[in-house]
């Protein structure tokens, strides 16, 4: 029960009843009888009787007004007292009302607040903006009974500030003992977000034992910004308080942080974990965006995970970066990040990486652009504690390329520096440097536009320095490739095929590196390697007919793929994978892929088929079916993957697992019910991934999902 059920406040008696801007003093009544009393200025309405009074108006079966005292007064016999303004309306067996002071009260008043319903034996305005009101209910079930209930004995509500309710408790049906219920709590109301307590939750499991959890403080710190204070109180772990903040001042900053922390009874052990996410215009005019994410330890996220448990999660990582663009000039950033494997414990630390672009710039009309760009980066790693690893990178590329459309690629002025320092347990193991640039310079032709033919002649040189020598490598990669594209279609009448279309597109390419001899190559001697590659690719479109509309779509694909050596005449593994799509139909998908890859030399046959089905419908137009099913198999494994679910009018199931057929166990599964209880919902789920398995059932108001009964209440008769 929060905001919706104290709501009624601006519409019952602050709407309706209480309003300074109005001025009017026209009122209008009427009746099939009418009495009126002059002497004590006495107007009493009968039968249909109605008055009304600027946007308010009343009808009842009598009512009386007294002209001189300005007090209305409107009572219930065959029909129930209606007070309504505009598209407000709120209904009771008694009404009084003071015109002048704007004081009043209803009796047995109940009205239809949002998507729930309020009633009330009593209701009072008994001064500006402030209302009273005594044993109050509140629900969203239409029935009668209802099929739940909150209630409170009295209700103090200020006017677009607060509610406060004494004592709150929770009823099913006509049950008088409640099931859940607190001595007091209170409520933001209004449009405007208010401070105020949160719902909280109780139980009891195994691992925390009983617990309080969420006790919870909003607190709205202005229109931009806000915080939330969380309480957990567990009987084995002890008290972990938490924050979370959001903020908003767009377009100069936004983002949000969550932290939490906890000193374990049993352990004394102090664990923690803090998430902030940032953005935000920096120092001059630049950008920053930031994400920090640290914890105590790998588990904690896994044992206090209120909702999802985050089972894979081994790592957390913090990021900063720092963006600077100067408009038609380039763009500079600094990146700062720490990244921490809990798994393998290491710690990676880039503090910082530099990097700076400048935007392409034409150096000669129609031939030559220029788009320089520069990277630093100091990197290093603690590896368990013992073995540190620093390393410092200097790169960048002249970025001078050429545009004719018969030069494919031209990079010339690329570079790098590396600096690397390995120590173990305070002694350096390793230490040198390195230093490298290369060139690339390639053109391409087409022909007959299905022919093409590219060249490539590449230049790569490395310096490693270490302490006592130096170690020099030159490499002058040369590559060739020509490919071809055919098509050819074929015409058919076979039920609804009427034809496919075959693409044929076979490439080869040559790969030739030289000897290198006095830093230059040398072409007369023996290469250092080289090699032809094939590629062949294969399409199959299909065309045919789905009633009366014609429909094309790719119906096979297949790739073979290998290379050859010239200097050793061995071939490479040869690798055929394809594609069918044998349905693509509204209702159902069906289609496999395949992996074919022999090795001559060891004589090994590696084949790899992975089927996918989905199917979705509707079974006897009373439930809907899907279902997901992929099946992958080799010579080393075979595994399984079903998902779908199966939707009824009141209730759903969701479901899957993965089943290793090679070990004959199942991987992991799980399988969730929702079904429909009218105002409530029912929600049960279980899931197991290798040995961590967990479960969980939740009652919940639909129109007030924040209110529901669940594990954490049950959980003592379950553990």
């Amino acid at each position: 029960m929060n905001s919706r059920f104290l709501f009624l406040l601006s519409l019952i008696f602050f709407k309706i009843l209480y309003s300074q801007n109005d001025t009017s003093e026209v009122v209008f009544y009427g009746g099939k009888r009418i009495f009126y009393y002059p002497d004590k200025e006495l107007v009493i309405l009968l039968e249909s009787s109605f008055v009304r009074y600027s946007i308010y108006e009343v009808k009842a079966c009598s009512i009386i007004y007294d002209l001189k005292n300005q007090i209305l007064k409107a009572y219930k016999k065959d029909n129930m007292v209606i007070f309504s303004a505009q598209k407000d309306t709120i209904i009771g067996e008694e009404l009084h009302f003071n015109v002048n002071n704007k004081k009043g009260m209803m009796k047995k008043a109940r009205t239809k607040i949002g998507d729930g319903y309020f009633y009330a034996d009593e209701i009072w305005l008994i001064r500006e903006k402030v209302l009273h009101a005594v044993n109050c209910t509140y629900t969203t079930c239409e029935f009668y009974p209802s099929h739940y209930h909150f209630f409170a004995q009295k209700v103090k509500i200020l006017i677009d500030d607060i509610a406060i309710v004494e004592p709150i408790s929770l009823h099913f049906l006509t049950i008088k003992p409640p099931f859940v219920a607190a001595p007091f709590w209170f409520f933001p109301i209004g449009e405007k977000r208010k401070s105020g307590l949160l719902p909280f939750r109780a139980g009891r499991s195994k691992e925390e034992g009983f617990y309080f959890k969420r006790l919870a403080y909003y607190l709205v710190i202005n229109e931009h910004a806000d915080l939330t204070f969380y309480l957990d109180l567990m009987q084995k772990k002890g008290i972990m308080p938490k924050v979370e903040g959001i903020y908003d001042y767009s377009p100069l900053s936004k983002g949000q942080f969550v932290g939490s922390f906890i000193s374990e009874s049993p352990t004394k052990k102090r664990r923690y974990s803090f998430i902030l996410q940032h953005t935000s215009k920096f120092f001059f005019k630049t950008e920053l965006s930031s994400k920090i994410d640290y914890q105590s330890d790998a588990k904690f996220i896994q044992d206090y995970a209120e909702e999802k448990i985050e089972w894979l999660r081994s790592e957390v990582s913090s990021v900063v970066n720092i963006k600077k663009t100067y408009k038609n000039f380039g763009q500079g950033n600094l990146y700062l990040e720490n990244k921490k494997d809990f798994i393998n414990n290491i710690n990676y630390f880039l503090l910082p990486s530099l990097s700076f672009s400048l935007v392409s710039r034409r150096v000669i009309k129609n031939f030559a652009n220029f788009s320089p760009s520069f990277r630093l980066e100091n990197y290093y790693a603690l590896l368990k504690d013992t073995i540190k690893n620093y390393e410092q990178r200097v790169s960048g590329n002249l970025g001078l390329f050429l545009t004719p459309n018969f030069l494919r690629n031209f990079r010339f002025g690329s570079f790098s520096y590396k600096k690397r320092k390995e120590i173990m347990k305070g002694e350096i193991k390793k230490e040198y440097s390195n230093f490298s640039t290369n060139a690339n310079f390639g053109l391409s032709q087409l022909f007959l536009n299905s022919w093409h033919i590219s060249e490539n002649l590449g230049y790569f040189q490395e310096w490693n320095f270490y302490k006592d020598s130096i170690k020099t490598t030159i490499h002058y990669p040369i590559y060739i490739n020509s490919g071809i594209t055919f098509y050819r279609i074929y015409f058919l009448n076979l039920f609804s095929l009427k034809g496919f279309l075959h693409t044929l597109s076979p490439n080869i390419n040559l790969n030739y590196e030289p000897e290198v001899k006095r830093n230059l190559p040398n072409f007369k001697e023996k290469p250092k390697s080289i090699f032809l590659g094939f590629n062949i690719v294969n399409n199959f479109n299909i065309k045919y007919l789905r009633k009366n509309e014609e429909i094309k779509r790719d119906f096979l694909i297949l790739n073979v793929s290998g290379s050859y050596s010239l200097l050793e005449k061995t071939l490479s593994p040869i690798n055929i994978n394809g594609e069918v799509k044998i349905f693509e139909e509204r209702n159902i998908k069906f289609n496999s892929s395949f992996s074919l890859l022999y090795n001559f030399k060891e004589n090994i046959f590696e084949p790899i088929l992975t089927n996918n089905l989905e199917w979705e419908g509707e079974i006897f137009k009373i439930c809907s079916l899907n279902i997901k099913l992929n099946n992958i198999i080799s010579k080393t494994y075979h595994m399984v993957q079903n998902s779908g679910y199966l939707n009824f009018s009141t209730i759903k199931f969701n479901f899957s697992f993965g089943y290793n057929g090679k070990e004959k166990k199942f991987t992991d599964y799980s399988i969730s019910i929702w079904k429909d209880l009218h105002c409530w919902e029912g929600i049960f789920n279980f899931s197991k991934f290798g040995t961590l398995w967990r479960y969980d059932f939740k009652l919940r108001i639909k129109k007030i999902p924040e209110v529901a009964i669940g594990k954490d209440i049950f959980g003592f008769l379950l553990k």
